[in-house]
């Protein structure tokens, strides 16, 4: 009777008008009668604007009381009523809460029919989704939905998931939910539920997803295969809620990133780009930003065709960010950097340089530093505006943002020209950020300044800027990388000028620097040997790394032969040696055998330095004995039979030195059959080997009577092809360095 009533008030004009008479009965008419009015209320308020109005609340509150009554017939019809009274209507919604509304539904979402637990359910989640229940969630509210997901109809499990969906984003919701078994529940609606259902199953666990734990549990309950089904063939929100879910699940997890590949899930993440709505593509992209963390996954995305559509993304404000992440890593990869290049994706990214977040600009500019790898990719990020807005990024950007850029400016500062342009203003901020910057900004400012020392300018600009100081602090304090870059800087500055040698040493580089040579990482002895060989071309230079125990080090690295640095290491010795203590400290550190198989075994500069290394070593006199009882001069005369030019001109000025004042070496040289090899020397030399054979001669000729010096005569009467008829034997004999 209440139904047919109702379908004839339906279709009247006036049925509004029986309002009062409904309510009249649900305030004092029988339970029966309460359950028909209720019943014909439900059937009334099928369009909304019925549900508003005098009355509404009171009639909110006699059908959350009508629930808790005992009629089986009234439940059903009271619950279906209030759920079409609290459909998006916020002052029923309050009445209904007020009214102990949660309770009542509680009890029958336990107690009720399946049909009044449908009901309920979707009156409790239109609670939960409009009044934001969730801040006031408590344990107990989460079975009664578990159990419907499981035994209740379609139309009940929709309810409950969305009940779920909304109070999940309570962060201790999200361990009930796990922990009263509701993972499978959820998944089961995700595989057989309607899509309603499954769109908001897809949300719960993208909600669930957030907490570090459950994101291995929800693997491991299935829920990646349907959640990636879902966004490919379900409706557009349901598409939304799976790349939400996708994007939660791949966030610090490894794993998750690959199971979702496994299954397909970024073809259909990459295909929400092209025809997803706003929100779906927006999650898509920030599924596919965590899904690139993984090497094998940009492949998959670059397959996919996903980079030409993430680069027109670049300028959509929902999505740039995340767009712009997943092209950092996906530059990573040497194959899709020419892809970005061939899909236009220089100018989008310079212009987001220019317009974008802070964490935007940090994003394009990673991937323009993977980019200009490509010395064609240097040329157009400058010729498009680049580097000044790379510049501006170390100047005012985030601390990331300044690291990225500063890489940006690393890569592409390898080509000349741009080292001039970044030269011109970038030279100050990067002091800046090398003084006050992060650990790994100081690290990336010192790589770029390494590289623009290469540059005459550059150098002044930043020896005048102050960067020296901030230089040596690195070198102390940093990674080996800062301290590598930081030390490559400091050899170029104290290559330019006698003043930029003191002034490194100034600001305390040398102690550093010594320090550096004991390194495991070959780029920090490299370079901090490489700076020691000019530093060390100064006089008080050369005390401080004798003070700063230098010399073992040095020695050390020639020792062990590492073939990179021993040329270097063998030339801070031979400045080394040009001091008066210094002679006797190399020769107790047990430097002269080891110069002395240089000459035989190393390599061509090596041989170049060790020789003159002892030439210096050799003006002392104790040395001269030494350098002889190691059997060093016979060495020498083979270096003067088969080395190069320069080489013999050196084998040459060492046994001069070794000569002077010495009877004992004169006749060991002319023993050891040196006096040929120096008169061949004498006739096709250089001008220096001319000159040092020539020394050598007129030593060895000025002992009037011995043996050697009628050698020396006898040898140059017999050379037909010397352009002189005598060496001088009364000329005066000087030694610079003694």
């Amino acid at each position: 009777e209440a139904r047919k009533f109702a379908e004839f008030l339906k279709h009247q004009e006036s049925m509004v008008d029986q309002f009062p008479t409904l309510l009249e009965i649900l305030r004092s008419g029988s339970i029966e009668e309460k359950a028909k009015s209720a019943g014909t209320l439900g059937m009334l308020l099928q369009a909304k604007d019925r549900c508003v109005g005098p009355g509404r609340a009171e009639c909110v509150t006699l059908l959350v009381n009508l629930i808790s009554a005992r009629s089986f017939e009234g439940q059903i019809n009271a619950a279906r009523a209030l759920q079409i009274l609290t459909n998006g209507i916020l002052d029923n919604l309050t009445a209904v809460k007020n009214a102990g509304g949660v309770d009542a539904f509680m009890n029958a979402m336990r107690n009720g029919s399946c049909e009044c637990k449908d009901s309920a359910a979707g009156a409790f989640a239109n609670m939960c989704t409009e009044l934001e229940l969730a801040a006031e969630a408590v344990d107990g509210w989460i079975p009664p939905l578990i159990e419907i997901l499981k035994t209740g109809s379609e139309e009940g499990k929709s309810h409950a998931a969305r009940a779920l969906w909304a109070l999940t984003s309570n962060d201790s919701m999200k361990v009930t939910v796990p922990n009263q078994a509701g993972l499978p529940a959820l998944v089961n609606v995700l595989l057989t539920g309607l899509d309603e259902a499954k769109t908001s199953a897809a949300g719960t666990l993208s909600n669930l997803a957030l907490n570090i734990e459950n994101k291995d549990m929800i693997a491991e309950a299935g829920a990646i295969p349907p959640v990636v089904e879902l966004a490919e063939t379900g409706p557009d929100d349901g598409k939304c809620a799976a790349a939400l879910a996708m994007w939660n699940l791949c966030v610090g997890s490894e794993g998750n990133k690959v199971l979702i590949a496994k299954a397909n899930g970024i073809p259909a993440l990459v295909e929400m780009l092209r025809v997803g709505s706003d929100e779906g593509k927006g999650n898509a992209t920030g599924a596919l930003f965590e899904l690139s963390e993984n090497e094998r996954n940009c492949v998959l995305i670059a397959n996919s065709a996903g980079i030409p559509l993430l680069i027109d993304l670049l300028q959509v404000d929902f999505a740039k960010t995340n767009a712009s992440g997943a092209l950092a890593n996906l530059a990573l990869n040497t194959n899709n950097q020419l892809v970005v290049v061939k899909s236009n994706g220089i100018l989008p990214l310079i212009m987001l340089l220019e317009s974008g977040t802070d964490l935007d600009k940090t994003h394009a500019a990673a991937t323009l530093a993977s980019l200009c790898i490509d010395d064609k990719i240097k040329v157009l990020v400058a010729n498009a505006g680049g580097i000044p807005l790379l510049i501006k990024i170390i100047k005012n950007g985030s601390s990331q943002g300044q690291v990225k850029a500063a890489w940006a400016l690393r890569n592409i500062s390898e080509n000349n020209k741009n080292k001039v342009t970044i030269g011109k203003g970038g030279v100050s901020p990067l002091i800046a950020m090398l003084k006050k910057g992060s650990d790994e900004g100081k690290c990336e400012a010192a790589m770029v300044l390494f590289r623009l020392s290469f540059n005459a300018d550059n150098v002044e600009e930043m020896t005048t800027r102050g960067a020296v100081s901030g230089l040596v602090r690195l070198s102390k304090s940093g990674s080996d990388i800062g301290k590598s870059s930081a030390a490559g800087a400091l050899c170029n500055i104290s290559s330019h000028s006698d003043l930029n040698r003191l002034l490194v040493a100034k600001a305390g580089g040398i102690p550093p620097l010594v320090k550096l040579l004991g390194k495991k990482s070959e780029d920090c002895r490299l370079w901090a040997v490489r700076a020691l060989v000019y530093l060390s071309m100064d006089k008080e230079n050369q005390v401080l790394i004798a003070e700063a125990d230098g010399i073992l080090p040095l020695l050390k690295i020639i020792q062990e032969d590492l073939k990179i640095v021993t040329t270097e290491a063998v030339a801070s010795l031979m400045n080394l040696a040009m001091d008066k203590k210094n002679k006797v400290l190399i020769a107790q550190a047990g430097a002269v055998p080891v110069l002395i198989r240089l000459l035989r075994l190393g390599s061509e500069g090596s041989k170049i330095c060790a020789a003159k290394a002892i030439a210096h070593l050799a003006t002392n006199k104790d040395n001269k004995v030494l350098i002889a009882n190691e059997r060093g001069i016979p060495c020498l005369i083979e270096l003067l039979k088969s080395g190069s030019d320069s080489s013999r001109s050196e084998a040459a000025n060492a046994l001069y030195y070794l000569c002077l004042g010495s009877e004992t070496n004169m006749a060991t040289v002319a023993k050891g059959r040196g006096i040929p090899p120096l008169i061949l020397l004498l006739q096709n030399g250089t001008e220096d080997g001319v000159q040092n054979a020539d020394k050598v001669l007129a030593c060895l000729a000025s002992n009037k009577g011995s043996k050697f010096s009628m050698e020396v005569d006898l040898a140059l009467k017999q050379s037909l092809s010397i352009t002189r008829t005598k060496v001088a034997t009364k000329k005066e004999l000087f030694c610079p360095t003694c």
